[in-house]
């Protein structure tokens, strides 16, 4: 049996109901962490700012970030400061004062393609000696690489790395506030119950162990994490957004947060968790297996109330349900709807008062197209689709031609912004004739039948996915291009990093010219007769913004263009493998993820 369906029919891969709230409240009865200053960073790289939806990256603050802190401010942390790299980005954890005390803890939460900042975060802390703060590592890169934080020569290196949500981290802290002596500092105490072996029962941590075998230094690895069920237990956003770093280009903290009335005037866009888990199992995704396979769902009353009293509190009307698939099952997406559509922001309906998007597949809004009516009166403004490639070339999520015909139409009648997103893989070209595989004719057909925006991404390697080492096996990840190493922030999907094409060159000119099919001034000049019209007025500004961005990225991409052009390229021949041996801390199966398995 693999280790996928271990997992599946593990009883524990949930939190039981109500332990990771009890958690929280157990921390902030027991132990008197108001004092402590808690930085949470989220690193992020500028390079990566590509593509048309390249202007939300300063306006939507990171879902996993603001959970983070404001579990930890619930939890009596009430000296915690969120700090974005995309805000603040020259902020030095070794200078970082909080009511003029040195940050005594330090979370980073950074994706694969912000890695080098959040290197350079933990590098940074480490300056500071025995006085450096203890620094925890988590998100995405944390979860499927943990050993790119530990310097197997003695460096600058994390403390732990958490390979799952919060609940890992908070299962730690409680275990080290247990332990810890009054006057112990907190990265003092977790060494000291590391080399007692008192935290290889706390699953999803990864460590440096003690000792070498054979000579090397070696990292222990504790069991596979779990997910807390009831997203209701997960702290109020509004927590979060109360506790912020104002934007600034010091290196310093600002004595305050960012003020309450002006939240709005930076965050225009508030990520929301409603439900988590799809049913479809991409090969390209590494979301089902982070998830066990699980479906996780936060109440609709608590989606009403904190819509609402965000809107009201900090005058924000937009809102990004971060779903995977919010269409997914039809009982749980209906009651949410109806719940929304109960809802009030100052006395008016969400309908007429909120802006809400979120992601679906098209498959499950085609067979649910009765709900849209509902959708609408939820305050449901844009569905994005995970349609990948009309001809289901690369992955069948029961997309077709037929649905889109019908369903796009229909969706903007009622008010909902049709947005696909499109995957540009090696079995497709630029254009197909009627047989509607090219990627630009893809674009156009998107156009001509309703797309509000379009996003257009190159298949990659997504660490964690079941096609990561399949991409590298097959020799088609590029490793060089030129005398540019391809860093981790080229695996972004707007870089062609993945090709068996003998110039991939002109591959990535492919995605240019299928960007220009769809944001041009003949698009924007199609839209100014109805401007009156507020849809039309709206996809006038995706135009205007979409044409801006994709000129920007083009810019910043001339280096990139340049290497691709000129060569030579050079390809793995398989996946990297860690430069740490990596143990699990008690007898059994290893414990990562299963895609990580042969690499670990």
């Amino acid at each position: 049996m693999s280790m996928e369906r271990q997992i599946r029919k593990r009883s524990d891969a949930c939190v039981p109901e109500g332990e990771f709230r009890r958690t929280v409240d157990r921390i902030r009865l027991r132990h008197d962490c108001s004092e402590m200053p808690v930085g949470v960073f989220y690193a992020f790289d500028y390079r990566t700012r590509m593509g048309p939806y390249s202007y939300v990256d300063r306006r939507l603050p990171p879902a996993g970030v603001m959970n983070v802190g404001g579990t930890l401010y619930n939890a009596g942390f009430k000296r915690t400061r969120i700090i974005l790299q995309q805000w603040s980005p020259k902020v030095r954890p070794s200078r970082c004062r909080i009511d003029g005390r040195p940050l005594e803890m330090m979370l980073i939460s950074a994706m694969q393609i912000h890695s080098e900042p959040a290197y350079r975060l933990v590098e940074d802390a480490c300056r500071l000696g025995e006085d450096r703060p203890f620094i925890v590592v988590g998100g995405p890169k944390a979860s499927y690489e943990p050993w790119d934080f530990f310097d197997p020569n003695g460096g600058a290196s994390a403390d732990v790395a958490t390979t799952g949500e919060i609940y890992c981290f908070m299962q730690l802290l409680e275990r080290m506030l247990e332990h810890k002596a009054s006057t112990e500092h907190l990265r003092d105490a977790f060494h000291r119950l590391r080399l007692e072996g008192l935290l290889d029962d706390i699953p999803g941590l990864v460590y440096r162990g003690e000792g070498t075998i054979d000579g090397h230094p070696h990292l222990i690895a504790t069991e596979v994490p779990r997910v807390v069920k009831d997203l209701d237990e997960f702290p109020h956003p509004g927590v979060g957004l109360r506790i912020m770093e104002p934007p600034h280009r010091r290196h310093e903290l600002s004595k305050y947060t960012l003020p309450r009335e002006k939240v709005h005037k930076y965050v225009r866009i508030v990520p929301m968790l409603t439900t988590q888990g799809c049913r479809f199992g991409c090969p390209y995704c590494p979301i089902p297996a982070f998830n066990h396979r699980q479906f996780r769902t936060k109440s609709p009353e608590r989606i009403r109330q904190e819509l609402s009293d965000l809107a009201e509190d900090f005058g924000i009307s937009t809102f990004f349900g971060a779903d995977d698939n919010f269409f997914n099952r039809r009982k749980v997406a209906e009651d949410i709807m109806q719940e929304m559509a109960r809802g009030r922001v100052n006395g008016r309906k969400f309908r007429d008062s909120i802006f809400f998007l979120t992601e679906a597949t098209l498959a499950d809004v085609y067979r649910h197209q009765d709900l849209l009516d509902l959708a609408r009166e939820a305050g449901f403004r844009g569905l994005y689709f995970g349609i990948e490639d009309m001809t289901a070339g690369l992955v069948e999520k029961g997309q077709s031609v037929q649905k889109v015909e019908e369903l796009f139409p229909l969706l903007r009648a009622k008010g909902i912004f049709p947005m696909p997103m499109l995957m540009y893989h090696d079995e497709q070209r630029l254009y197909s004739g009627n047989r509607l595989a090219g990627i630009m004719d893809q674009v156009r057909f998107m156009a001509k039948h309703g797309a509000a925006s379009v996003q257009v991404t190159s298949l990659m390697p997504m660490v964690g996915s079941k096609l990561y080492e399949v991409l590298f096996d097959q020799g088609m990840v590029v490793s060089q291009v030129g005398t540019k190493k391809v860093a981790d922030y080229l695996y972004d999907g707007n870089h062609v990093i993945a090709s068996k094409h003998r110039f991939p060159f002109f591959r990535q000119m492919d995605i240019v010219r299928a960007y220009s099919g769809f944001y041009n001034p003949i698009n924007f000049l199609k839209k100014l007769p109805r401007l009156r019209d507020e849809s039309c007025r709206l996809e006038a500004l995706f135009q205007i913004t979409g044409m801006i961005t994709v000129a920007k990225s083009l810019y910043r991409s001339l280096g990139w263009f340049n290497q691709l052009w000129w060569g030579p390229i050079k390809t793995y021949q398989q996946a990297p493998k860690p430069p740490w041996r990596i143990l699990p801390a008690r007898s059994g199966q290893m414990p990562f993820l299963p895609q990580l398995q042969r690499r670990a």
